[in-house]
């Protein structure tokens, strides 16, 4: 069968309004799967503010970054 091999997505850097610290935690919290669907776990401790997130994108012999694709923001409940 021809075509493009299947792409693998991955969590590449995490940035926050708090500092590298803040942006690792959240990272913990996170999973990237099939066709770059992000999840977050219901019960991050992170520290309130945005979290701004790049995927990397990877099949054979072929890698792109998505830099700041995607910002989330955690609230105080």
């Amino acid at each position: 069968m021809l075509g493009t091999e299947p792409l693998h997505y991955s969590l590449y850097r995490v940035k926050s309004s708090n500092g590298q610290e803040a942006a690792d935690d959240f990272a913990k919290y996170m999973t990237v799967i099939g066709g770059g669907r992000m999840y977050v776990d219901a019960k991050v401790d992170s520290p309130v503010g945005y979290y701004t997130v790049s995927l990397k994108i990877e099949n054979e012999g072929h890698t792109a970054i998505l830099e700041d694709i995607f910002t989330f923001e955690v609230r105080d409940n």
